[in-house]
């Protein structure tokens, strides 16, 4: 007769180990489709590189590392606040992209605020981008980077389409990292039994 198994260790590591396929399968898709735009994404370990036009919801939970501008410049980042900044900071650096972000200072709506003004009074996170310039910035990732590129940046011409931001997912990378010592660990000690 043979021996009842305890499948109570056994069924949560699977579990873990299916929603890690799951989210490798995602990734790879969402790699594809991004990749159409002509980028090199996956970095590992939880790095991405993704085109600042991808949806914004996809740099929600992660943290920026680098913003690759469109002339390859690379600056180093540490928060979303930064990357906006120097991205920016890169439109406003061409004399008429700046005369026109000037103009839409006090006419460009964010939520409950405008997202340009000539002086901080009346922002709740306001960050200088230039002389007589800022912008407001007390939002969550994915509403931040939705109105700088389709109420800012798309509205004064500048191809973000080639700005990358280069990003961790602190969540994945410790999944990643997890799920490789569950699935190792589910292998090595659960082998199938051969009946002889």
């Amino acid at each position: 007769m043979r021996e009842q198994k305890n499948w109570t260790f056994i069924l949560p590591e699977v579990e873990r180990c299916r929603e890690e396929m799951h989210r490798q399968i995602d990734d790879a898709f969402n790699n594809f489709l991004l990749s159409l735009a002509g980028e090199d994404l996956a970095q590992g370990d939880g790095d991405r590189r993704l085109p600042l036009a991808a949806p914004a919801a996809m740099f929600k939970g992660t943290k920026p590392e680098m913003v690759i501008l469109p002339d390859r410049n690379m600056v180093p980042v540490h928060t979303w606040k930064q990357a906006v900044s120097a991205i920016l900071a890169d439109c406003c650096a061409d004399a008429q992209r700046r005369e026109q972000m000037l103009e839409l200072r006090g006419k460009v709506a964010g939520n409950f605020r405008y997202l340009l003004s000539d002086r901080p009074d009346g922002m709740s996170a306001p960050l200088k981008i230039c002389e007589g310039l800022y912008v407001e910035s007390k939002f969550d990732t994915e509403a931040l980077l939705q109105n700088v590129t389709g109420k800012l940046l798309e509205r004064v011409g500048y191809d973000y389409w080639r700005v990358v931001i280069q990003c961790r997912d602190p969540q994945q990378a410790a999944a990643m990292r997890e799920a490789d010592v569950s699935c190792e660990e589910l292998r090595g000690n659960h082998e199938p039994e051969m009946a002889m």
